[in-house]
């Protein structure tokens, strides 16, 4: 864990990573997550012990991309120290991404309370084929995000088809962390519709805690 002792060594940044139409290039909006330097050691967040500072850092980040008067899709994090109905407070364009890994039961709790709130979800970090599939109702999900580790040692036919069940039920599909032309042309072939990564660029700004 990342214990800070002094928060005036610490500084937080906001990380936007571009997410893009994989057909047209064309930004589709932008991915959040939060860098966080304390003295001359880079951390994360998940690693901060101290509970109130992770949610100085939270709000901070959030209030950052609201100053910046974005329009686009902006991807978060579910939060971990805020309620999630303050979330509309932040701009009405937010999509909160809920982990594969969290299960099923809560994936549809969580999904419920963010609707109620008027805004988008995503299902992220997909890494499953096979009689789970069953299981997920994608159509609940605006969009799904691919973990990239999955789709390149999927098997492709098995890989493309879940794509395609995907968008069947209406949830665009991402492929996360496209950083190779490799990448890029696996998503293109395997029918994604949006991707986000490196090879695409972001930007980065200070966040005021």
């Amino acid at each position: 864990m990342l214990y800070i002792e002094d928060s005036k060594n610490l500084k937080v940044y906001a990380v936007l990573e571009n997410v893009v139409e994989i057909e047209t290039g064309r930004l589709h909006g932008q991915r959040l997550v939060s860098r966080i330097v304390y003295g001359n050691e880079e951390g994360s967040f998940a690693e901060i012990a101290n509970r109130d500072l992770k949610m100085k850092i939270e709000i901070a980040v959030l209030e950052t991309v609201r100053s910046m008067n974005k329009r686009d899709v902006i991807f978060v994090n579910l939060p971990i120290s805020l309620n999630i109905e303050s979330l509309p407070l932040y701009g009405n364009n937010l999509v909160v991404n809920l982990p594969m890994g969290m299960g099923l039961k809560n994936l549809y709790i969580y999904r419920s309370r963010i609707k109620k709130c008027g805004l988008g979800v995503a299902l992220d970090d997909f890494t499953t084929i096979g009689y789970e599939l069953k299981e997920i109702m994608f159509g609940a999900f605006d969009y799904v995000f691919f973990s990239d580790d999955f789709y390149i040692k999927a098997n492709k036919d098995d890989l493309k088809r879940a794509v395609e069940l995907v968008k069947y039920y209406g949830s665009k599909v991402c492929f996360k962390k496209i950083d190779t032309v490799q990448k890029l042309d696996l998503a293109s072939r395997m029918g994604a519709q949006l991707g986000h990564g490196y090879l695409f660029g972001y930007e980065q700004v200070k966040a005021q805690l």
